[in-house]
C-alpha cells in the first residue's frame, strides 16, 4: 500500500471520529445558527416516533451530524465551494417555505409532489458532493438519512396531527434561518 493512500485513510478515519465528537459540533456552530440543532432535535423525534425507535432517530442524528462536520471541515479546507452549493440555494429556500406555510396554514390535502420536486433536487445535488468528495461509508450514511426526505416520510410529517409539534419545531427553525 502506498504512502499516499495510508495518509488519505488516516485522515479519513480521523475526521470521520472527529465527525461524531463535541470538537466536530463546536466546528458546525461556526458554519450554522443553533436553529440547525433544533431542527435536526425535531427531526430525530420525528423519525423516532414513525419508525417506533429511539435508536432510529439517534442514527439519523449521528448521521446528519457527520456528514455535516466532513461538509464544514471540506469548506473551511477550500475543497468545497460556494459555486458547490449555488445549485440547491432556490430548491431549499421553496422546500423550506412549503414546510413553513403548511405549518402555518394546515392544508390535509398539501400536495406533496410539489414539495418532493424540490427535494429531489435537493437530494440529487447533495449526492453528487457527497460521492465526490467522501467515501462509501459517508454514501451509504447520505442515503440513510436521504430515505427521510421521501414523499411517504414528508407526508407523515406535514399532513399527520401527531407530528404537529415537531412540525412547529422544524418550521420555526427554517423561518429563523430564512429570515433571521
Amino acid at each position: 500500500m502506498s504512502f499516499a493512500k495510508i495518509t488519505h485513510r488516516a485522515t479519513n478515519k480521523i475526521s470521520s471520529s472527529f465527525a461524531s465528537s463535541a470538537g466536530g459540533r463546536k466546528l458546525l456552530k461556526e458554519f450554522v445558527d443553533e436553529s440547525v440543532f433544533d431542527a435536526l432535535g425535531a427531526l430525530k423525534k420525528f423519525v423516532s416516533r414513525v419508525e417506533g425507535s429511539e435508536t432510529a432517530g439517534e442514527e439519523l442524528e449521528k448521521n446528519v451530524l457527520r456528514l455535516a462536520t466532513k461538509f464544514a471541515l471540506l469548506y473551511k479546507n477550500k475543497q468545497i465551494q460556494d459555486s458547490d452549493l449555488n445549485s440547491m440555494i432556490i430548491p431549499m429556500k421553496v422546500s423550506a417555505s412549503l414546510v413553513i406555510k403548511q405549518n402555518e396554514e394546515p392544508d390535509p390535502n398539501f400536495e406533496v409532489e410539489k414539495l418532493e420536486k424540490h427535494l429531489t433536487v435537493l437530494r440529487t445535488e447533495l449526492s453528487k458532493l457527497v460521492k465526490a468528495h467522501l467515501h462509501d461509508k459517508s454514501v451509504a450514511r447520505f442515503e440513510s438519512v436521504s430515505k427521510y426526505t421521501t414523499p411517504e416520510y414528508s407526508r407523515k410529517l406535514l399532513t399527520q396531527a401527531e407530528h404537529k409539534e415537531e412540525l412547529a419545531v422544524l418550521a420555526n427553525s427554517l423561518s429563523r434561518l430564512l429570515w433571521g
